[in-house]
């Protein structure tokens, strides 16, 4: 693997690291235990989905 790829790799690793312990779920082991699809779809679950379950729910109210 090139040394270009790898740091892409640990840069998208760190970032998405750091976006799901600045919501206090999970602690560091756990993360490091995932793999980046993992680590990418539990960002987008968190960042994407929930706002739009939140707006669905102020509509039918």
């Amino acid at each position: 693997m090139s040394k270009l790829f790898q740091k892409a790799l640990e840069d998208q690793r760190a970032f998405y690291c750091k976006k799901l312990l600045s919501l206090g779920i999970y602690n560091p082991e756990v993360l490091s235990s995932m793999t980046l699809s993992e680590l990418k779809k539990e960002y987008h679950y968190f960042y994407n989905n929930i706002p739009l379950i939140k707006l669905s729910h102020k509509k039918s109210v």
